[in-house]
């Protein structure tokens, strides 16, 4: 993550998350609640402020 709080890449987004690669891609492409990422000429981006949102949001999803 850099300091503006954004985080580029898939490896990124997984160590951040403590998950793999590939269950952010897949998690990004969930129909219902997806991963918050942008693409942007190739890149993949995501705002750490979002990606917190999001995960705090699914832990109660799954809890209730």
């Amino acid at each position: 993550m850099n300091s503006l709080g954004y985080i580029y890449g898939w490896k990124e987004i997984a160590e951040y998350l403590g998950r793999s690669v590939r269950w952010c891609e897949y998690a990004a492409a969930a129909p219902e609640h997806p991963l918050p990422i942008r693409r942007d000429k190739g890149r993949i981006i995501a705002a750490e402020s979002e990606i917190r949102a999001w995960w705090e949001r699914r832990i109660r999803i799954l809890r209730s």
